[in-house]
C-alpha cells in the first residue's frame, strides 16, 4: 500500500471496512467498522503509523447483539469507537434493528462488556471534550450529553443539526466542529461530506462556506467516489487527518474502503482536505514512525486459537466441537455437518475472512476422505446462503471429483437500479427462488491429499485448479464472474452470476462486501470422516 519512506496509497484498510470508527489513545489508533451480519461483530483494527492496520479483536464474540444467521443487509449499521478519559476505557456504539447499543473494555483488544441500549438511532458518534464531558451522536442531527462513564444517556438533545449519516465531533481551538454526510450511501448518489462549527455544543451553529468539504459524483471519474463517514483527528505531533470510507465503481466485490486525506487549517479557523474535494491516489505518509504489521490474510495454523482475520455467518463455536486447531495441531480440523454452502447448518463451519485485493490467487491444501456421496471439503467466495461459489474435493455417487458450483438469486429486471422498493419489487424478492448450478465436475485421480486454488484476475473472474503436489496445476473448465448486478443493469452488461458485490439490486443483498474462506459439508446424516485444512494462502499478484 505504500511506497518505500514517501507515500501511502488509497485505500489505507483496502476491503469492506465501512463506515469506519477511528481514535486516537497517545500514540496508538483503533478503528471499528460496520460488520453487518458477520460474527463475531465489531471487528477492532490497530496501528500506529495510520497506514498498516491489523485486527486484533471484537466487541461481541457471543453474539450479545442477537444477530440473525445468514443475513448481511441487517445487523451492524455503522459504529464508533471512543475513549473515555473520565475511566480510561474504550467504548464501541454499534446500532442494531434501530438501537444503538454500547460496550466497554479497558483493553482495546476486548473482552468488552456489553452494557445494553442506549438510545434509538443508527450511525452513533461518541466525542469526549477537553473536560472529560461525553457526547454521543446519531443520524438525524442530535447531539446527546452522555453520563460520565458514556453508557447512558444524561441530557438532551442539547442540539439539533442537519440531517445527514455518519455524524462526528471534534474540537480545535475555541469551536467545536461537526461533521456529517447527507445524501444517499450507494453509487451514483451524492454522498459527501459536510462541516459545522460552533463555540459550543449548545450553538449557535455555522454551516462552512466551502461545503462539501469532500464530494466525488461519478461524473468526475475519480478512482474512489461516495466519500462519507468522515472522521477529523490529530496526531501526537500535531498533524490533522480526515479518514472516511468510500467505494469504487469497477470493483464492488470490494465493498466500501477506508481512505485517508491530510487536513489544512485556514486562516478562519475553517479545515479542508489538503487534496480538495475528490479522494485522493496517493500521499505524503504521516510522521508517524514506521511500522510493519498489516492485515494478516493467509493463516498455516499453527496456533490454538483462531486468527482474527476470520469470522462465520452465524454465532462461533469456539468451543471446539464443530471445528479444532488442537485435534490435528497444524492444522484446521473440520467436522462437516449436513447441508451445503446454503444450509444454516453448515454456516458454523464456514469460515470468512474480507476480499481485499483485485487480482489474487487463494490457495489451500486438504486432506480429506470424501468417502460418502455429498461430503466436500474446499474454498469458497460468499456473499449470502443465496450468493456464493465454490470449489471442492467431494463425492459424487461413489466417485471422487473436483466440484465447481454456486448458487444464486437470480437478477430481475424490474428491480430499479437505484434500489427503491416499489410494492411489485418486494413481491418479486420474495417469490425469487435460490438456484443451484453446477458447473463442471472433473475426476480427482490424485486421491484424498489435495492442493485447490481459486483465481482472481483483476476483473472480478474466477477459474479453477487443483493440484497433486501444489508447483504443477491443472486448470478446470469453468469460471465465474461476481461482479455486481446493479451496476451491470446500468452498463447494459450480464449481470453476475452469482452477485457478491455491496450494492446488489432491489436491496436484496445490500452493503457488505464479497468474503473468501474454506468450508467443509455432508449430505448424510451420518457423520463423515473431517476435513483438515494445512494452510490458507492469499497471493496478491
Amino acid at each position: 500500500m505504500t511506497s518505500p519512506n514517501s507515500s501511502y496509497s488509497n485505500p489505507i484498510i483496502p476491503g469492506d471496512w465501512s463506515d469506519p470508527g477511528v481514535v486516537r489513545v497517545g500514540e496508538d489508533y483503533y478503528s471499528v467498522r460496520s460488520t453487518f451480519g458477520w460474527q463475531p461483530a465489531l471487528h477492532v483494527a490497530h496501528s500506529r503509523d495510520l497506514i498498516h492496520w491489523r485486527v486484533i479483536g471484537y466487541a461481541d464474540d457471543q453474539n450479545a447483539l442477537k444477530l440473525t444467521p445468514g443475513e448481511t443487509d441487517d445487523g451492524v449499521w455503522g459504529s464508533d469507537i471512543g475513549y473515555n478519559p473520565n475511566n480510561k476505557t474504550f467504548l464501541i456504539y454499534a446500532p442494531v434493528h434501530a438501537k444503538i447499543h454500547v460496550f466497554s473494555s479497558k483493553d482495546p483488544a476486548g473482552p468488552y462488556t456489553h452494557h445494553g441500549e442506549v438510545i434509538d438511532g443508527y450511525d452513533p458518534g461518541f466525542f469526549a471534550d477537553e473536560n472529560g464531558q461525553t457526547y454521543l451522536t446519531r443520524t438525524g442531527g442530535d447531539i446527546f450529553r452522555l453520563t460520565a462513564d458514556g453508557l447512558k444517556i444524561q441530557e438532551g438533545p442539547v442540539s439539533s443539526l442537519p440531517e445527514g449519516e455518519g455524524p462526528e465531533i471534534f474540537q480545535r481551538g475555541e469551536y467545536y466542529y461537526y461533521i456529517t454526510s447527507p445524501g444517499g450511501t450507494r453509487p451514483y448518489q451524492d454522498h459527501m461530506i459536510m462541516s459545522y462549527r460552533a463555540p459550543s455544543m449548545e450553538g449557535p451553529w455555522e454551516e462552512d462556506p466551502s461545503n462539501p468539504i469532500m464530494h466525488a459524483p461519478h461524473t468526475t471519474g475519480a478512482k474512489l467516489q461516495g466519500p462519507g463517514h468522515g472522521e477529523v483527528f490529530n496526531t501526537q505531533n500535531g498533524e490533522w487527518f480526515l479518514t472516511y470510507h468510500a467505494y469504487e465503481l469497477s470493483h464492488y466485490s470490494l465493498g466500501r474502503q477506508m481512505g485517508m486525506e491530510a487536513v489544512v487549517w485556514k486562516d478562519d479557523d475553517w479545515w479542508t482536505t489538503q487534496n480538495g474535494p475528490l479522494p485522493s491516489e496517493s500521499n505524503p505518509l504521516p510522521q508517524l514512525p514506521a511500522s510493519t504489521q498489516g492485515m494478516v490474510q493467509s493463516d498455516n495454523y499453527d496456533s490454538h486459537q483462531l486468527g482474527k482475520q476470520w469470522f462465520f455467518h452465524t454465532k462461533p463455536d469456539f468451543k471446539g466441537t464443530l471445528w479444532s486447531l488442537s485435534e490435528n495441531p497444524g492444522s484446521l480440523r473440520i467436522h462437516p455437518q449436513q447441508g451445503d454452502l446454503s444450509s444454516p447448518k453448515v454456516m458454523p463451519t464456514t469460515f470468512h475472512q474480507r476480499v481485499t485485493s483485485k487480482e489474487f490467487d487463494v490457495i489451500t491444501h486438504i486432506d480429506f476422505e470424501a468417502s460418502s456421496s455429498g461430503s466436500a471439503a474446499g474454498l469458497h467466495f460468499y456473499h449470502d446462503p443465496k450468493r456464493n461459489f465454490w470449489l471442492t474435493s467431494t463425492n459424487v455417487k461413489g466417485e471422487r471429483v473436483f466440484e465447481v458450483g454456486y448458487y444464486n438469486l437470480p437478477y430481475h429486471s424490474d428491480v430499479d437500479p437505484e434500489g427503491l422498493r416499489p410494492p411489485q419489487v418486494k413481491e418479486i424478492l420474495k417469490t425469487s427462488k435460490v438456484k443451484k448450478t453446477i458447473l463442471t465436475q472433473v475426476p480427482n485421480t490424485i486421491g484424498s491429499k489435495v492442493y485447490l486454488k481459486i483465481h482472481v484476475d483483476g476483473q472480478e473472474n474466477a477459474t479453477f485448479f487443483f493440484s497433486k503436489g501444489g508447483q504443477q496445476w491443472q486448470p478446470i473448465d469453468a469460471s465465474i464472474y461476481f461482479g455486481d448486478s446493479w451496476h451491470c443493469s446500468r452498463l447494459g452488461k450480464k449481470p453476475g452470476a452469482p452477485d457478491l458485490g455491496w450494492v446488489g439490486c432491489g436491496r436484496s443483498n445490500v452493503w457488505t462486501g464479497t468474503t473468501m474462506g474454506v468450508f467443509s459439508c455432508r449430505e448424510t446424516k451420518e457423520p463423515c470422516p473431517p476435513a483438515d485444512f494445512n494452510f490458507f494462502t492469499v497471493e496478491v499478484r
